[in-house]
């Protein structure tokens, strides 16, 4: 059965990756917090507070950890969704963030403040014009996911039938000892890339976190091109912490968090990230990222199996540095990514009219949930 986290829920959309399961016997026992059809998720501790979505029919049944709460409207009275837009409107975005950082040192919403949230109820008629027209840039948004998806897992197939099943143009030609093709070697990943860390600015000084500069936290390493991100820093944060300013092509791979480990995400422009992350910048060719990538997500559960530590398990830097890839010959390596670059472009492209699908709708929200807009 399915057991809904935080990194699963974000302001209207719900990411399948790293959903976490659970055996009949803990579901049962968990039978509180069960998740229903059209239930609203809402996150209320953590960097990810705030964040809202339905829970989509096709992961249920399902139970939720204690980072994320059940909202169950009178469905005569509310809809789900409009309840969804309405928490993920800029105005109460905004002011759970205010009221949630009012507290003690973590971000929290109590069920107390919750129960307090003044929810506009128009007619179900007009909730469901609303929603109708905002779910329509949802459902393109939606669409274009699993575009991405049928892209991913071609990328993913053919890295499997070349590497994995070593059946690459030209097999039968060559050698295989001890399961390495002649003229392939293995290396470490610290023969292949240049690591480094990121690190967090102080939360003490509220300038650092004003500025143009991309943030990355391990729960937006979501296996895509990462365009932009919830938090942004200042230069004066860069040069006061240890984070640091990682180039585009840059790819990013988490090293704390349990189950997060080994997650990875491709930089579509210079960004700075948290210390959770590890970078891997190619010593060879820029490419060599795509090659990379598709083997950490080959060999995630080795990794996520390397991960130490009591609370939380995490993977130091070196213990990822020292990890072996079976790497073919620069010419079979050039003729992988050469196959799988068009599909990454074409991920690139759908990613990016996600985002302004977003801004779209994000634009139009506000001016429907205040009446400024009638439909």
């Amino acid at each position: 059965m399915a057991l809904i986290r935080s990194q699963n829920v974000y302001n209207g959309e719900f990411y399948l990756g790293g959903l976490a399961h659970i055996t009949d016997k803990q579901a049962e026992e968990m039978n509180g917090v069960s998740v229903l059809p059209e239930d609203v998720l809402l996150n209320i501790t953590g960097d990810s507070v705030a964040r809202c979505t339905v829970a989509p029919a096709d992961v249920l049944p399902a139970r939720v950890n204690q980072h994320v709460c059940i909202i169950r409207p009178d469905r005569e009275k509310l809809l789900s969704k409009f309840l969804m837009y309405f928490l993920i409107s800029p105005a109460m975005q905004s002011h759970m963030l205010s009221i949630a950082g009012s507290g003690g040192t973590r971000n929290a919403l109590t069920k107390g403040m919750i129960e307090k949230f003044e929810v506009p109820t128009p007619s179900i008629t007009e909730q469901q014009c609303i929603t109708d027209v905002l779910s329509a840039y949802d459902d393109l948004i939606e669409n274009n996911r699993r575009r991405i998806a049928l892209l991913e897992q071609s990328a993913r197939l053919l890295y499997r039938e070349w590497f994995v099943h070593l059946r690459f143009p030209g097999h039968e030609h060559v050698k295989v000892v001890d399961g390495v093709p002649e003229g392939w070697a293995i290396n470490s990943i610290a023969e292949m890339f240049d690591t480094t860390s990121g690190g967090t600015p102080s939360r003490s000084v509220p300038e650092y976190f004003v500025g143009d500069i991309n943030w990355v936290k391990t729960q937006e390493l979501d296996e895509l091109f990462i365009f932009d991100t919830e938090e942004h820093i200042s230069e004066a944060a860069l040069k006061n912490s240890a984070a640091k300013l990682f180039p585009e092509g840059t790819l990013l791979v988490s090293i704390y968090g349990g189950t997060n480990i080994g997650r990875t995400g491709l930089l579509a422009k210079a960004a700075a990230s948290n210390q959770a992350c590890v970078a891997l910048m190619p010593k060879r060719h820029p490419d060599d990222v795509l090659f990379a990538q598709k083997w950490l997500q080959e060999n995630r559960g080795h990794v996520v199996g390397l991960g130490q530590g009591a609370a939380q398990t995490n993977i130091s830097q070196q213990t990822l540095r020292s990890q072996k890839m079976l790497v073919p010959t620069v010419e079979l390596l050039d003729e992988f990514v050469g196959a799988i670059k068009p599909m990454y472009q074409q991920i690139a492209n759908i990613c990016q009219q996600n985002a302004k699908l977003r801004d779209a709708r994000d634009l139009l929200l506000p001016r429907l949930m205040s009446g400024d807009l009638v439909v």
